[in-house]
């Protein structure tokens, strides 16, 4: 392919743009209860993860534990993630999500589920089939590169 750098650059603006639109759309909750993409994946992390502390947020996301610490905080003090202190090593946290937090990923992932059901309305089951196999292989190769 010639022109498979001006291809790639497209890709990669067209990613970006539905990326925005997407958040826009799917975590819009309202004012009071907007949460960001990173606060999004930290509580994906902590439903998947039961009592992680703060240095296993900041390795998974590859971020410093002042920015995870951060990112926890804000969640805290929205009401959708809950600490509790280790009984047996007071130093550690252990971070969960509360009901109102597990509130919010039913809500958002549904709503998620809903904007991409509307944009994938665009394909015909052949083509979500054929764009699915592609993202497959693009990930494929991501998580076998060194």
């Amino acid at each position: 392919m010639k022109n498979r750098k001006k291809t790639i650059e497209e890709i990669m603006a067209n990613f970006h743009a539905m990326k925005n639109k997407l958040q826009l759309k799917a975590i819009g909750l309202g004012a009071k209860d907007r949460i960001t993409h990173s606060q999004w994946f930290v509580l994906c992390i902590i439903e998947a993860n039961k009592n992680m502390g703060i240095k296993d947020i900041s390795k998974m996301l590859s971020i410093s534990a002042s920015a995870a610490t951060q990112l926890v905080d804000g969640l805290t003090e929205n009401g959708y993630v809950k600490r509790k202190t280790d009984q047996k090593d007071h130093r550690f946290l252990h971070i969960n999500l509360s009901p109102k937090g597990q509130k919010v990923i039913a809500t958002t992932r549904k709503k998620h589920i809903e904007v991409m059901g509307k944009l994938f309305g665009a394909l015909t089951d052949a083509e979500l089939g054929q764009y699915l196999a592609l993202h497959k292989k693009i990930l494929n190769k991501i998580q076998h590169e060194n």
